[in-house]
């Protein structure tokens, strides 16, 4: 399903640590590319990524090879696809409302939307300025389709009052259970349900630590042989 003009983000964010970019994140990026064909992706690797509540993450390895290993994973994608070192400008630990300020500055005339997963979803309301963040950006977030992972799903409607809540601004439906809406902000969440990897960056990093190679099919192949032949992990 493609959504018009009037619902779509211009540009799309997808930021993260990818140590290392693994094919669960290359999916999300491959579904949203066919849902917003004439959005363009950004890919945002974090230099010091910041988590929900002030529980920062400290990646292994260091930025310019997961810099590299996020290229090689996403750059053959699409033309609407850009692998970028954007966060490096910025201060650290890489708040997203930074980068969607930072965004904003270089496309004033676009409208944005933040790729998150449904974890992410669930623990927003934790994150730095929840409440700017809505009024700049959508928010676009896959959930894995999964009959082990529908605890969002059911909860749906009541994650979204706890979210409407915390930052004080009522929601509704633009469209039951796909798109939700901050009439205040003229802003969105998309609710996109995929068959998305399992894969898990924190274990394919055990597993090449241990000398083993990851799960069949958990890595794009071009992204394993450059951490083998870099000697990653």
């Amino acid at each position: 399903m493609k959504h018009t003009r009037t619902t779509a983000p211009d540009l799309i964010i997808f930021g993260g640590t990818f140590d290392p970019p693994h094919q669960g994140h290359v999916e999300c990026v491959e579904t949203v590319a066919r849902i917003f064909p004439k959005a363009q992706i950004y890919i945002l690797p974090a230099p010091a990524p910041a988590g929900a509540a002030g529980s920062h993450k400290t990646p292994h390895l260091d930025f310019n090879a997961r810099l590299q290993l996020s290229k090689i994973a996403f750059e053959n994608i699409g033309p609407q696809i850009i692998v970028s070192n954007i966060e490096a400008e910025l201060s650290k630990p890489n708040y997203s409302l930074q980068t969607i300020e930072m965004i904003k500055t270089l496309h004033k005339n676009k409208t944005i939307g933040l790729l998150i997963g449904q974890d992410q979803l669930a623990s927003f309301h934790d994150w730095k300025n929840p409440k700017q963040i809505l009024e700049m950006a959508s928010l676009i977030v896959i959930r894995r389709k999964s009959p082990k992972n529908t605890r969002v799903s059911e909860n749906l409607e009541r994650l979204f009052k706890d979210l409407a809540k915390s930052i004080e601004t009522p929601y509704q439906w633009f469209k039951e259970g796909e798109i939700a809406q901050f009439p205040d902000f003229d802003s969105y969440v998309f609710l996109i349900d995929a068959n998305i990897s399992d894969a898990s960056s924190s274990e394919i990093r055990k597993m090449f630590a241990k000398g083993f190679s990851p799960k069949e099919n958990w890595l794009p192949l071009e992204v394993a042989k450059e951490i083998e032949n870099k000697h990653h992990y």
